[in-house]
């Protein structure tokens, strides 16, 4: 019995894998100049979980989730995620007034 369970156990094991983000090619982890020419965005740049550079999400919009991968939110907003949990999302909501003065970007 304790052989079949052990059977059992190791077949769970090894049909059960664990998936981690990978990135096709990495970015260079910052945005030039001609990145930010090209994007045009409205509320922001940020650098993505891979190193490009892409626009900062607006108000409303899904931000969050493992890695950041749903993307951080622009100037004067913040995510509305519980910061506990890894794999949550949320939308992005405006910062209170008294964050905002003191948000280290503008």
């Amino acid at each position: 019995m304790k052989r079949f369970l052990c059977l059992v156990v190791g077949f769970a094991l090894c049909v059960c894998r664990v998936t981690s983000l990978t990135c096709p090619e990495e970015g260079p982890g910052h945005c030039s100049q001609v990145d930010l020419s090209k994007l045009k965005c409205s509320v922001g740049v940020d650098v993505d979980y891979c190193g490009y550079c892409v626009c900062a999400k607006g108000l409303g919009e899904i931000c969050a989730g493992p890695w950041n991968i749903y993307g951080t939110c622009g100037r004067g907003l913040r995510c509305n995620n519980d910061a506990r949990d890894f794999n949550g999302s949320g939308k992005c909501v405006p910062l209170p007034k008294q964050a905002q003065r003191k948000a280290p970007y503008g």
